[in-house]
């Protein structure tokens, strides 16, 4: 009854649900109605869309056969009318709740129909909701000096999430200012480790030991500790995974659960684990023994890690054969005792946490037996499976929680219950988000969601409830934090829908103060627009002072742009790296010297230039790889960032075969690798299939043939002869036919580009045979491909590289001509004397590199595919067709690039103005073409392209 008295006045209920008479007997059973789609309209919106438990309680008192008595009406607000105090938007939002008002959606200007209480911020994830509430509970406690942190509560969508962040960015010293934090529930919403993975390991049971599965099992604090394992085995035990191709399935044995024909054993943990231990006791030189392939990169050093991981499998394997029969509960003890001793209870307690741990499993374990005591008590021996016990255990383990702490001073954090209703004069809700209100579908055998009746527990509907209690709980103000941009790409997202319904529910201010109702925070904190004031800053209620408080921000602004180039930025894109910052602008990342000191030994060796730290050092793979993935080098190596693994690379079943390109260049560049250092095509015929990762039986062995004359036809079109002896290495013992390594050192001066750099030390090696330098590979033929040996070759002959005058590129015919020869382009660097070429080589390599530093320096419209098919004269304002169309689709696919420029067509691309990056690149109409210019330009002017050779005369496509 308290709930309906405060939630809805009498009226609104008698109003909003229909009753039945009562006539019936108070015996007499009472069967609640269905649940019907929609509520009755008539009502305020946010009731009829957030109130849906409170009108079901009330229509289920209803048919009572006694009159229900209201306790009271529900409280009146603060400002009431007859105060002659102005109300807030808060208030009177809250009146018309109380009153079940009808209205009609407001159309209220977001940015300036507000009157400050209530505020909704949408950020750039969870991280930047917290330091924007920081702030604008830290303006609000400027403002009002008689508000305390206790009277600030602060309600988490995903408590979980939020807790660990909550005290060191809520609770930060900024400037001067301190905010109190209490985490109030966690224990109510945090399952103890423990527990957390006794339920895991207990579903791992009935899994398929999927490769993620396992390896985030044993990832678990908890497993790793009693299993005995550190960050380097599970580091080692993943690379395992992918390089010997792990599927799912402990056995053969173990996947005949899932219907399949018994001897399918490629991509198990079993197999895994047998090809790690041969390659402790075999040479992998010897090939496969008894049909298992030993793993290569691992001696008789590293017996006692992989003993570690071998326990661990093993351990998975036993706990996997439990699933696998159903049990009494007493017969169920000794299994469950194993689990808990063997993966949950710490080898040796060595810290505070493992410490925890063997507490927790001790009380794990009393748990289980005290299930067998019961069940034995009750004499139940029905036979029960994992899934069965696994359900009684949760229920026995589910943690009570704790009571929420309030009037501690601090401010409270807490999930959306435990708070429920009290009121607070501040309520922030953060994280709300549309996945607040997914909920996950019901269990097949759930016959109540079949047809859900009144009354009946719904967890979106009381999601809702708990919004609409905070709401009514705020007493001054109430603060909405989501998310509302994209942190990965800067897009901007739509509003959650409950906060839309939150914002069309709003009613005028009473006066209007011009403050904003949502307001869009950039992703950084250092942002001019959080640090000042008037015109250009971030909008808010108080103008007068800058959005954030902290100094630091302040610091790191004033730094970034004492310290970096300004300009433009490109019109077009919303990669994160273009994000907007002040008045459109945008900056570059100027290198720092010695990108790879331990090349080139220590800056004492490198005279006075290294002291100014001028002088930058480059791998001649760091060149390539900048040219050939421009976009995922800035990532990787400039900001540390690695995007998410495609998780279709191991799919969740055994295909067949799916014809996938990558998976037939990965075969072709393995079987290349194979000849190359002197094998045969019948020896890897018939080790490849113990090596995994294909199909097994005649599938494999058919797929395996089925490109191996093209493979040996791109062999010997390099130039060199395939073996016919199983043993034999003739590239090796060959005269003539010696795969040679020149080392590269070379000293470039660079003009002044934009990227700070004077001087590039140039290092490396380049890979020859009989002087030429030789790039075979299983991939179709395209221009672009020719910068890796065209790169090597420059610097070889800019340093006048005894006997090394060309390069020979090999490849596939394009694929409408896949039955011909192999495509052949060979690169000799012009001139009548060795003079001319190193000059020529060398103002070549140096473009190259200025371009190279260029790409890791900030965001570069390079398309390495497409640049080859741009010039100046090139309309790219047209949509693309022919090769050009299918070039710029292939470069555009790239999720690198995606992220960093945030395009989706060439003409976005070409809407964009020049920035810092493209001082002194080529003329041309747009900044893509003038990148694809500075690409293609020193790969093509220093050679004589195409050079005959003897594959012309036989119609080898040579060009």
């Amino acid at each position: 009854m308290l709930v309906l008295a405060t939630t809805a006045s009498q009226a609104a209920v008698r109003d909003a649900v229909a009753t039945e008479p009562r006539g019936s007997s108070a015996r007499d059973l009472i069967v609640a109605p269905e649940r019907p789609a929609d509520v009755r309209q008539d009502l305020h919106p946010l009731l009829a869309s957030w109130g849906r438990p409170a009108l079901e309680a009330a229509s289920m008192l209803a048919r009572l056969p006694v009159e229900p008595t209201l306790l009271g009406s529900a409280p009146e607000a603060d400002g009431e009318e007859g105060s002659g105090a102005a109300r807030s938007q808060l208030v009177r939002l809250q009146s018309a709740v109380h009153d079940a008002t009808p209205a009609a959606p407001s159309q209220l200007d977001r940015e300036h129909d507000g009157d400050g209480s209530v505020q909704v911020h949408a950020c750039h994830g969870i991280v930047r909701q917290l330091e924007v509430l920081r702030d604008a509970l830290l303006h609000a406690m400027e403002a009002d000096p008689t508000l305390l942190p206790r009277d600030i509560a602060v309600l988490c969508a995903d408590l979980e999430a939020v807790a660990p962040l909550a005290v060191p960015i809520l609770g930060a010293d900024v400037g001067g200012r301190h905010l109190p934090v209490l985490v109030t529930d966690r224990a109510a919403s945090t399952t103890p480790p423990v527990q957390a993975a006794f339920d895991a390991a207990l579903a791992l049971a009935t899994s398929r030991l999927e490769r993620d599965e396992v390896l985030t099992f044993l990832s678990l604090p908890v497993v790793a500790a009693a299993l005995g394992l550190d960050a380097d085995d599970l580091v080692i035990l993943e690379r395992v995974a992918d390089d010997l191709d792990v599927r799912w399935g402990h056995d053969a044995t173990h996947r005949q659960r899932w219907g399949y024909p018994a001897g399918m054993s490629v991509g198990t943990w079993r197999e895994t684990l047998d090809r790690l231990l041969a390659g402790l006791l075999l040479d992998p030189d010897d090939g496969p023994v008894a049909g298992i392939a030993p793993a290569t990169g691992f001696g008789m050093q590293d017996l006692a890690r992989i003993g570690r991981l071998a326990d661990a499998l093993a351990a998975v394997a036993h706990l996997a054969a439990l699933a696998g029969n159903t049990r009494s509960m007493a017969e169920w003890a000794a299994p469950l005792r194993w689990t808990v001793d063997t993966l949950l209870r710490p080898q040796r307690s060595v810290d505070a946490s493992t410490h925890a741990f063997a507490a927790q499993a001790a009380q794990v374990r009393e748990v289980v037996d005290q299930l067998v005591a019961d069940a034995a008590g009750a004499a139940v021996e029905h036979p029960l499976d994992v899934r069965e016990v696994r359900a009684a255990l949760a229920d026995r383990m589910v943690s009570g929680g704790s009571r929420a702490r309030l009037r501690t001073g601090h401010v409270s954090v807490a999930s959306l219950s435990p708070l429920r209703g009290v009121p607070f004069r501040i309520v922030a809700v953060v994280g709300v988000d549309d996945t607040l209100l997914s909920v996950r579908g019901a269990d097949d055998d759930d016959v109540l969601a079949l047809a859900p009746r009144i009354g009946e527990r719904d967890a979106s509907t009381e999601r809702r409830a708990a919004l609409l209690d905070a709401l009514l709980a705020a007493r001054d103000t109430l603060i909405v934090t989501c998310d509302g941009q994209d942190v990965r790409t800067g897009r901007t997202l739509e509003l959650p829908t409950v906060v839309e319904e939150l914002l069309d529910a709003l009613p005028a201010p009473e006066p209007t103060l011009g403050a904003p109702l949502v307001v869009r925070h950039p992703r950084h904190l250092a942002d001019r627009r959080n640090l000042t004031v008037g015109a250009g800053s971030l909008p808010r209620v108080d103008r007068a002072r800058p959005w954030t408080f902290a100094p630091s921000a302040l610091r790191a602004l004033a730094t970034l742009e004492g310290a970096q180039d300004v300009a433009p930025r490109p019109a077009a894109g919303a990669g994160v790296l273009t994000a907007t910052s002040g008045a459109s602008r945008w900056r570059t990342v100027p290198l720092p010297a010695g990108l790879h000191d331990g090349d080139g030994g220590d800056d004492s060796d490198r005279g006075d230039e290294a002291s100014d730290r001028e002088l930058v050092q480059l791998r001649l793979e760091d060149v390539i790889e900048a040219l050939r993935r421009p976009a995922r080098v800035l990532l990787r190596e400039r900001l540390g960032v690695r995007l998410p693994r495609d998780l279709t690379a191991n799919p969740r079943t055994i295909e067949l075969w799916v014809d996938d390109p990558l998976a037939r260049w990965a075969l072709g560049q393995d079987l290349l690798a194979h000849l190359t250092t002197g094998g045969n095509p019948d020896g890897w015929l018939a080790t490849r299939p113990a090596a995994g990762g294909i199909p097994p039986g005649r599938i494999g062995r058919s797929l395996l043939t089925g490109f191996v004359d093209e493979v040996v036809a791109l062999h010997e079109a390099a130039g060199r002869p395939v073996s016919t002896a199983a043993a034999a290495s003739p590239l090796a013992a060959r005269p003539g036919h010696r795969i040679e390594l020149l080392p590269v050192g070379l000293e470039l001066d660079l003009p002044a580009a934009v990227h700070g750099v004077r001087r590039v030390r140039l290092v490396g090696g380049v890979s020859h045979v009989d002087g030429s330098v030789v790039d075979v590979r299983y991939s179709s033929d395209h221009p672009s491909q020719v910068v890796a040996a065209a790169v090597g070759l420059l610097a070889a002959v800019a340093q006048d590289g005894p006997g090394v005058d060309r390069a020979r590129i090999v490849r596939r015919a394009p694929s409408s001509a896949r039955d011909e020869e192999p495509v052949v382009r060979e690169l000799a660097v012009q001139g009548e004397d060795a003079t001319l070429r190193a000059e020529r080589a060398r103002d070549a390599l140096t473009a190259l590199v200025d371009l190279a530093l260029r790409v890791r320096t900030g965001p570069a419209p390079l398309l390495p595919r497409a640049a080859w098919s741009l010039d100046a004269t090139s309309d790219v304002t047209l949509p693309p067709s022919g090769t050009l169309k299918s070039d710029v689709e292939r470069d555009l696919s790239d999720t690198a690039l995606q992220v960093v420029l945030g395009v989706g067509s060439l003409a976005e691309l070409a809407e964009q103005d020049d920035g810092p990056l493209e001082v002194g690149l080529p003329d041309a109409p747009t900044p893509v073409q003038r990148w694809s210019l500075a690409l293609c330009e020193p790969l093509r002017s220093p050679f004589a392209l195409p050079i005959a050779n003897d594959d012309d005369a036989s119609g080898g496509g040579a060009r």
